[in-house]
């Protein structure tokens, strides 16, 4: 299987550097190396939220570094078999040698425990904003660590684990697409649209008028949901 690194498409650097500067997270994971590190950064340096930068990458002097373990063969074959009926799907002995040259490039990567699961972490625990650039099976582990209202941008072949990565966040219930080329997609998890109740505000009133239309012009300017009771007679 070719594991060559594709350019990336026009369009790509600039929309990575958008999200870095105008998505309201404060922690921001990136892994494998590639040029939308460089827009990374300098989005970065824009965004008045000053959001912490970590790193997979060993050595980077730009953020701190995450340990993110490669899956094992027995992963990597269960994920094969959930899309099994995909005709697009890679060959499975394919996508395990290139676990092994994952392996091999990084032979002392150190296990870490898995981090907690959706809806149960803490804000410093996961990451609202993922950039995953030719990173191979790392990649694939370090969605794990995307919060509850993650955006992941993804550059890798279409091909191997890059193919992978794109089948599972389109198969994943919550996550949407919302841009995608020929070597590169991003994906965004849906926010959840709550419905909160409106405000329930009770009056007792003696001979109100004229002063209770006051009361309703106020109410009447308020930017959320309400109904007010009034109820005339004495308090008792």
């Amino acid at each position: 299987m070719s594991l060559s690194q594709s350019p990336p498409v026009p369009g790509f650097a600039a929309f990575v550097e958008h999200l870095a500067e105008t998505e309201p997270v404060s922690r921001i994971l990136a892994v494998g190396e590639g040029p939308g590190r460089d827009a990374l950064l300098r989005g970065l340096a824009r965004n008045p939220r000053r959001p912490s930068l970590a790193s997979v990458r060993t050595g980077t002097p730009e953020g701190s570094e995450v340990a993110v373990p490669l899956p094992d063969a027995h992963e990597v074959g269960e994920l094969w078999l959930r899309f099994r009926s995909d005709p697009d799907l890679p060959p499975l002995a394919g996508l395990l040698s290139q676990l092994e040259q994952d392996r091999a490039r990084h032979p002392s990567a150190p296990p870490v425990t898995a981090p907690p699961k959706a809806g149960t972490r803490r804000p410093d625990e996961g990451f609202g904003l993922l950039l995953i650039e030719e990173a191979g099976f790392a990649g694939l582990r370090a969605l794990e660590w995307a919060d509850d209202s993650a955006t992941v941008v993804v550059r890798d072949s279409a091909t191997g684990s890059g193919w992978l990565m794109r089948r599972r966040l389109r198969d994943e219930m919550g996550w949407e697409t919302v841009a995608e080329e020929a070597d590169w997609a991003a994906f965004r998890l849906r926010r959840s649209v709550e419905h909160p109740l409106p405000i329930h505000f009770f009056t007792i009133v003696l001979n109100g008028e004229p002063f209770i239309r006051y009361h309703e012009r106020v109410f009447a300017e308020l930017p959320f949901d309400w109904h007010w009771h009034v109820v005339e007679g004495v308090a008792a």
